[in-house]
């Protein structure tokens, strides 16, 4: 007997040399992702150092294809029992996900964690991820919608490039001024592209937001009330139906037509601003994207959070130990220098104040300010439908097939149709 064990553990200690066997083998996590082009290499550099960094976690990146397609892929990979461990969500998979209870409330991990902290968090930051009472997801970064301009058009064309037009009544004129319609030439004065993120944009200031309830956040939202704030899209729709100084684009179209010189301005979101600065071969302006001075600036917060899924406690503990490593200042500051986003985190804004960031890249600054003027996303449950009627709703003002009023009444109808199922259902 005492031959035969000594035998058994001679085999099982050749097993562990020779790597059939190892005890130190690294817990492997999936990280499912929707980002493309200079984003995902970023953010794939941070996973790569990370897995080089330690030998207890390997972080396995997974492209899950553009827009909603990332996030129906998560959707068939919980289905199929394969849930990933980590994924970068928007505002619209937040009651969704709580709901289902497939999300970890990040707040319950921080509390129990003295390395995180949330005062590290602006508050705005955790409203936008709170839910129930709980922030959900770790913030990761936020973005505003900015306006981008070719500073020397606008000086060829008798506009400041060091000082813009801030409001709708000096916007218009200058638009007209850089805007080029002659023979062959043509250069439009601003472009955008035909999305939500552009659609809220107008739709806040004209004062207004998409739910009752503080956009769902003071209890469960029951009606829509887009239809009750048309001027900023009557504004926005104006510039091409009655001036014909802008358009708007699909989605792909926008970047190449301001980089090619076709439009002397485009609207973007500050995600995209370090990809603006290095394709173009002129210097890239950035300001506040014009307003209505009755009202002030009102922008919608673009933010993204990582959402960390239950699946077993090993993988939980070993997909914690990822977040707080992407969490630290230095990797936060990081994603601002090298794809322009705004940190949710305090820690990180005071580090890039140190190293003197901001005073070197002082658009970077005026980011950052613009990011006090958001308001928190709506939440719902069906708020993914909601964000799709909204986009029905507005396109055929912009295309110009109907009037704003009588789109944005039709809109909220159907929208509060949504909302009122799902509450009676729910009762």
């Amino acid at each position: 007997m005492k031959r035969r064990l000594t035998i058994v553990f001679l085999l099982v200690m050749c097993l562990v040399f020779t790597g059939t066997i190892s005890a130190n083998e690294p817990v492997k996590i999936t990280n499912v992702t929707g980002w493309g082009g200079l984003v995902y290499d970023v953010y794939e550099g941070f996973v790569e150092e990370f897995n080089n960094s330690q030998d207890e976690v390997e972080v396995e990146l997974i492209y899950g294809g553009s827009g909603g397609q990332a996030g129906q892929k998560v959707e068939a990979m919980i289905a199929s029992g394969d849930t990933p461990d980590l994924y970068e969500i928007g505002a619209q998979y937040l009651a969704p996900y709580t709901d289902a209870d497939v999300i970890i409330p990040m707040e319950e991990l921080i509390k129990e964690d003295p390395d995180v902290s949330m005062d590290d968090f602006y508050q705005s930051q955790i409203d936008q991820w709170t839910y129930d009472g709980k922030m959900r997801t770790m913030p990761w970064y936020a973005s505003v919608p900015v306006w981008a301009y070719n500073k020397e058009v606008f000086e060829e064309n008798g506009v400041d490039p060091d000082n813009p037009p801030n409001t709708w009544e000096e916007f218009l004129p200058a638009l007209k001024k850089v805007h080029v319609q002659s023979g062959k030439q043509f250069r439009y004065g601003v472009v955008w592209t035909r999305t939500l993120w552009f659609y809220r944009v107008f739709l806040h200031q004209g004062g207004g937001h998409m739910l009752n309830k503080n956009n769902g956040r003071d209890g469960l939202a029951d009606a829509a009330v887009f239809d009750q704030y048309p001027e900023g899209i009557e504004f926005w729709a104006s510039l091409q139906r009655d001036h014909n100084v802008a358009s708007y684009l699909p989605r792909g179209q926008i970047n190449n037509v301001f980089l090619g010189g076709k439009s002397a301005s485009v609207l973007a979101s500050t995600s995209s601003s370090q990809q603006l600065i290095e394709g173009a071969d002129f210097e890239v302006g950035f300001a506040p994207i014009p307003y209505n001075k009755e009202r002030g600036q009102r922008l919608p917060m673009g933010a993204i959070s990582l959402a960390m899924f239950r699946t077993t406690p090993e993988r939980e503990e070993a997909t914690w130990k990822f977040v707080k490593w992407l969490h630290q200042p230095e990797q936060r500051a990081r994603w601002v220098k090298e794809v322009g986003n705004q940190s949710p985190s305090k820690v990180a804004v005071e580090l890039l104040e140190e190293e003197g960031f901001f005073e070197e890249n002082p658009h970077q600054k005026m980011f950052a300010e613009q990011l006090g003027k958001t308001y928190p996303d709506a939440v719902h449950p069906r708020f993914p439908d909601i964000y799709t009627i909204f986009v029905d709703t507005v396109e055929p003002v912009f295309l110009g097939q109907m009037e704003v009023d009588e789109a944005l009444e039709m809109g909220e109808k159907r929208a509060t149709k949504v909302l009122m199922e799902y509450k009676e259902q729910h009762q």
